[in-house]
């Protein structure tokens, strides 16, 4: 295969890998911004104070810190991308039960699985980017 070629297939590989990260950073942020934003009215819908709502938010915020030394040991171990479909997988389902709950309790526990899901993909998100360099000499 000529070196045209293949330089071809990299840089189409690198397009992907970059709207594929963008795009899980992306979902990221926006899941932030809608749980701070619907706090007071996931309150109301629980029948429970908007402080108490708190409580999910910090499961979530500490599974975030919590589970990335966990995901990068991981994707050492089984690979990224077994890890980053995994993360997705889990954060589908998660948010899915964040949705349909009906009480605190749940909140939290699905609020904690989206979060562990968020940060394993984490170290995901760096380590094609660093193969991929290497691929191109930088």
């Amino acid at each position: 295969m000529s070196g045209v070629v293949q330089q071809r297939r990299r840089g189409g590989r690198a397009t992907a890998l970059a709207v594929l990260v963008a795009g899980t950073f992306f979902m990221e942020l926006l899941d932030g911004t809608i749980v701070a934003t619907a706090a007071p009215a996931m309150g109301r819908d629980l029948g429970v104070g908007s402080a108490a709502i708190g409580v999910a938010i910090t499961a979530y915020m500490v599974t975030l810190a919590v589970v990335i030394p966990v995901s990068g040991w991981l994707t050492d171990r089984i690979g990224s991308r077994t890890v980053f479909v995994a993360a997705i997988a889990i954060f589908t389902v998660a948010s899915a039960l964040c949705a349909v709950s009906v009480s605190l309790g749940e909140l939290t526990a699905g609020a904690s699985c989206k979060g562990s899901a968020e940060r394993s993909w984490c170290p995901w998100g760096g380590s094609p980017w660093c193969a991929l360099l290497q691929d191109r000499n930088w």
